[in-house]
């Protein structure tokens, strides 16, 4: 008898095992070496807190946190808002319902990369698809640059990510509205709460949580973003659009300083911990 308590912990064992394998003990590692130098062809040596020092005076660390901050919070505020309108339409009860979520969520089901290559394609220089769209409708004159001017790279990526992720804000958003009860909303409506008041008084807290799970899924994703970086613009032109994601991956395996490149990667894991724990903080979602 004894013997079957623990036997639901021995099926759940090798998948346990393995999952601590492929990351507790990466990131162990990870945090050990960024206290060592390693640089390619040298030996490695004890270097304590001189790679964090280091970043503290990087331009290029400080660039790659601005382009984070650029590219993945204008994304993240436009799927939040394009997200939550779609999910507050299909909430309701209209005509091919079914349908229109089935559509809405193709995007994200084609693999990053490839979106990012068809995305590249459509804006290329010279052949650019969106910019003959953009001149038919007279909004822009010969064919912009959008790869080679900073301002247009970024909004290219930002315009991307928007496209490829909303449909997982939109979805985690319909299931929170779907999932609200009932009868808060038609006491509401019987004591003559119009359609904004309900809204903002009784849908909006009542969401509160899952708006919070939606934004810090995917804030953190935005923090990491690199597929369409690599894909499209490679960090350029110049370093305009070098998120933190992407200058890791190039201090780490283009320069081959793999113990600055886990010293950042540390930083970057701190900066998703603080965040998330103040954002479910903030959500209510853990209270004290």
């Amino acid at each position: 008898m004894k013997l079957k308590r623990f036997y639901p912990y021995f099926l759940l064992a090798p998948t346990l095992i393995i999952l601590l394998g492929v990351t507790l003990y990466p990131f162990i590692y990870s945090v050990r070496l960024s206290f060592f130098s390693v640089p390619f062809g040298r030996i490695r040596y004890f270097a304590g807190l001189e790679n964090y020092a280091e970043l503290l005076h990087d331009p290029f660390f400080w660039n790659g946190i601005k382009n984070t901050g650029i590219i993945g919070g204008s994304a993240l505020a436009l799927e939040f808002f394009i997200g939550f309108t779609l999910a507050l339409l299909l909430s309701r009860k209209i005509k091919l319902r079914g349908l229109f979520r089935a559509i809405f969520i193709i995007p994200m089901m084609l693999i990053p990369v490839v979106t990012a290559l068809i995305w590249r394609l459509m804006f290329f220089p010279g052949g650019s698809v969106v910019s003959d769209v953009l001149r038919h409708l007279r909004l822009v004159t010969g064919d912009p640059n959008w790869i080679g001017q900073p301002t247009l790279a970024r909004l290219m990526l930002i315009v991307m990510d928007v496209w490829a992720w909303t449909p997982f804000v939109f979805i985690i958003l319909l299931a929170g509205l779907q999932g609200l009860p009932s009868e808060p909303l038609e006491a509401a409506e019987i004591d003559g709460a119009n359609a904004l008041q309900r809204f903002l008084h009784i849908t909006l807290p009542l969401l509160k949580p899952i708006i919070v799970i939606a934004l810090l899924l995917r804030g953190m994703d935005a923090i990491k973003f690199f597929d369409a970086v690599y894909a499209v613009t490679g960090g350029g032109p110049g370093s305009s659009t070098e998120t933190i994601s992407f200058y890791l991956y190039r201090i780490g395996f283009k320069s081959f300083k793999m113990g600055y490149a886990s010293a950042m990667s540390v930083i970057v894991f701190i900066t998703i911990f603080v965040l998330a724990n103040y954002l479910l903080r903030k959500g209510f979602i853990i209270e004290e």
